[in-house]
């Protein structure tokens, strides 16, 4: 990240100061609340609200306060009652006129209304709070701003005249302005944000702005980096070479470089000490130390799709020197093992087109079949964007199949050649990998064979899905829509059950694992064709490290194009308990199946680390 040094000097209106000092004083010398207080010193505080603020804003500033005590167990199991003092009451106090002073309000009153039960040696506080007459914004005026840059820069701005005026806006716009001048190439730009008083309640905003000369980065200068790394990290790096100042560019470089996995630490700096040549030509300083290239992890738990699992994998990634390196990751439960070794060459085909190979072998072992297939995939990985990637290549496999069912038994059991070629999409702008609170991943992956192509069977195979999600007040809402149709050619009468669609579990949780869709006798899961899966989801934060959610999930599994119909979607709705963990949240979610009419279990409870979608 690009650090300039910036000096911001912030000043608060001399009234609002002299007012929040004086009732600080008044407060905590003599005040009747404070008097009252130490009447009932070492009673218990049963109960504590305050009145006045928005609901909102009295949970945030409650949770903060002494007076109403410390969670137990992040919350569940109620909260630690204190015991009343002056001291105690008086602290409360002054971070309650603090807060609504830095949000505007210097003259708020705070009455204490005191509930005692003798008989108990407890009370309740009731804290009803008067905002008072808020401070607003008069003017606004930028001052040194480039010619032709006003606008933008009043646009960018937080704090307009008419709304309430607070410390941590103006610092916020003083940021902004600085933002928007190095988005225009002004890479030494500096800000600094100052309040005056004016009549009426109302203050006069000054931004004082030192954009400096416009800036070109004319060389590059990379230091720490070890010699086998200097040439791919600089692969990356000359990229800013003899350009304009572009903020957003040198972002873009910073994040690829770590997306390599190579380095621990990765600073691009445009120092003002780093003039070359004419006036605003720069030299751009990036400082990299590289991380220890070897990763092992390792791990057991229990899903309910799955059962027990345990799983490990080592990588290397600078075995083979310059970048390139090597995984091995293996998992193991009683439904499925696999094991995977894949080898990568980064910057293969220009800087943004990565090399992959690796060979997987996935058993798997269901009531209706068992599966045997060893997969050697050759592939370019291209990321035009951070959250745009596409992947393309073709795989050679080997398909054993065994143990099947009798409405699988028409197809073959000796070993199948399969090769496929693979096309896949993917675009990711959501927030934040565990706790997505904005944005949405879209996915499209297409598979298919050529006829005659060193392919026993042939066929073609599309699936696509899309999540998103917004946040309302807290509650963050998650929507997904995930569907596929794969279809057999050239004469190939059957897909094999590797290659079909299966939903339940995770992707519905109405069902157990694998469980919605056609199924055989014995109730083995036997796939199809066509899929559709639609869900809902509203999770809802509760104290401490816990949340909540509400689900409803529709879908189901076809196996012909001539069965989907929309009355036939199968619903579930219900709870989950979420407890988040450093590696996502540990989730319970019970899923009851609406309108059920068959002999199948109505309800599904299911155990996973991490949301479903």
């Amino acid at each position: 990240m690009l650090e300039v040094e910036t000096t911001l000097r912030l000043f608060t209106l001399i009234s609002c100061i002299a007012l929040l000092g004086l009732a600080v004083l008044s407060k905590a010398q003599g005040h009747p609340s404070l008097e009252e207080a130490a009447r009932y010193k070492g009673w218990q505080i049963k109960d504590f609200e305050l009145d006045g603020l928005s609901r909102l804003q009295g949970f945030r500033l409650r949770s903060g306060l002494a007076c109403h005590g410390e969670a137990r167990f992040f919350g569940l199991l109620g909260r630690k009652r204190p015991a009343l003092s002056s001291p105690l009451l008086e602290s409360d106090l002054q971070r309650i006129r603090l807060y609504l002073a830095r949000r505007g309000y210097p003259r708020a009153q705070i009455q204490v209304d005191f509930l005692p039960d003798a008989k108990e040696r407890e009370l309740e506080l009731r804290l009803r709070i008067e905002r008072g007459e808020a401070i607003c914004v008069g003017t606004v005026q930028i001052h040194g701003a480039p010619g032709g840059l006003d606008s933008l820069l009043q646009s960018r701005l937080e704090l307009k005249p008419g709304q309430v005026f607070h410390d941590a806006g103006l610092k916020a716009d003083t940021g902004r302005l600085e933002t928007a001048l190095r988005e225009q190439g002004f890479a030494l730009a500096s800000s600094e944000g100052r309040a005056d008083s004016l009549k009426d309640d109302r203050v006069r905003l000054d931004y004082r702005l030192t954009p400096g000369p416009p800036c070109r980065i004319v060389r590059v200068e990379a230091t720490g980096v070890a010699p086998d790394l200097r040439k791919l990290a600089m692969r990356q790096l000359r990229t800013l070479k003899d350009r304009d100042y572009d903020p957003e560019r040198i972002t873009e470089v910073r994040d690829r470089l770590r997306l390599l996995n190579l380095f621990r630490e990765i600073r691009l700096d445009l120092p003002a000490d780093s003039a070359s040549g004419q006036e605003g030509d720069r030299v751009l300083r990036a400082k990299l130390a590289s991380r220890k290239p070897i990763t092992i992890q390792s791990g057991i738990g229990y899903w309910s799709d799955e059962g027990p699992r345990v799983e490990a994998s080592w990588k290397h990634a600078n075995l083979f020197k310059v970048g390139r390196g090597m995984e091995t990751r293996g998992s193991l439960s009683p439904r499925r093992q696999t094991g995977q070794l894949r080898f990568w060459w980064p910057t293969l085909a220009g800087r943004l087109v990565d090399g992959e190979t690796s060979y997987r072998i996935d058993r798997q072992n269901e009531n209706s079949f068992k599966s045997l297939e060893r997969t050697l995939r050759l592939g370019l990985n291209w990321r035009p964007t951070l959250q745009m990637q596409f992947l393309g290549g073709i795989g050679f496999s080997d398909v054993r199949l065994s143990d099947l069912s009798v409405e699988l038994s028409t197809l073959p059991v000796e070993p199948l050649k399969l090769t496929t070629f693979y096309m896949s999409a993917l675009h990711d702008n959501s927030d934040d990998p565990f706790h997505p609170t904005r944005g949405g991943v879209h996915s499209l992956r297409l598979e298919w064979t050529v006829p005659g192509f060193l392919s026993d069977v042939d066929l073609i195979r599309l699936e696509g899905e899309r999540t998103a999600y917004h946040a309302v007040g807290g509650i963050v809402f998650a929507f997904r829509l995930h569907g596929g149709a794969a279809w057999p050619i050239a004469g190939s009468s059957e897909l094999l059950p590797t290659h079909r669609f299966y939903a339940g579990g995770g992707s519905h949780r109405g069902f157990s694992r694998r469980g919605l869709g056609p199924l055989d006798d014995d109730d083995g899961p036997l796939g199809g064709r066509f899929l559709a899966i639609t869900s809902l989801e509203a999770r809802i934060p509760l104290p401490g490290r816990f949340s909540m959610a509400l689900f409803v999930d529709a879908g189901q599994v076809w196996s012909r194009q001539s069965e989907i119909a929309a009355d036939d979607l199968e619903v579930a709705a219900g709870p989950a308990l979420l407890l988040s963990t450093p590696v996502g949240p540990l989730r319970v979610d019970w899923g009851h199946r609406l309108g059920a009419g068959d002999d199948r279990p109505s309800q599904a409870l299911h155990f996973s680390i991490g949301h479903p979608f």
